[in-house]
């Protein structure tokens, strides 16, 4: 319930409610073993993500702490979309982590190519049938 009700700050530009829906749910996070095991921590950190950019303002203590949790979650994830991965390298550039912000951009471009290939692919499958 938390991360949907800090969605929905985010989307009316409420980053103060969005910043205390994410620091609760990471309070219940510390109880659950293995949270980002479950699926639950690409949606979590990428509403941080969120909460960066819509402040953007890398001085801003609560970007900087929320900064600081995502940034260090992220590294640690596997098979992450390409909406959480923009908005890694976007905040990484924000907060001038330029080596993170790297990382990020550039599996972006690897990603997108892997999703035109793959369109690529299709499209000459299509051709040949029948």
């Amino acid at each position: 319930m938390g991360i949907r009700l800090s969605e929905l700050y985010l989307k009316v530009n409420d980053h103060e409610n969005a910043w205390l829906k994410l620091k609760q749910i990471q309070v219940h996070l510390k109880v659950i073993p293995d949270w980002q095991k479950y699926g639950l921590g690409r949606s979590i950190v990428e509403a941080y993500f969120e909460l960066i950019l819509l402040i953007n303002n890398a001085r801003n203590s609560v970007v900087k702490d929320a900064y600081k949790w995502a940034s260090n979650k992220v590294a640690k994830m596997n098979n992450l979309h390409l909406n959480l991965i923009e908005k890694a390298a976007k905040a990484g550039n924000l907060m001038t982590d330029f080596k993170f912000s790297k990382k990020f951009y550039t599996a972006l471009e690897r990603e997108k190519r892997k999703y035109d290939d793959l369109i690529q692919q299709t499209a000459k499958d299509d051709k040949t049938l029948p």
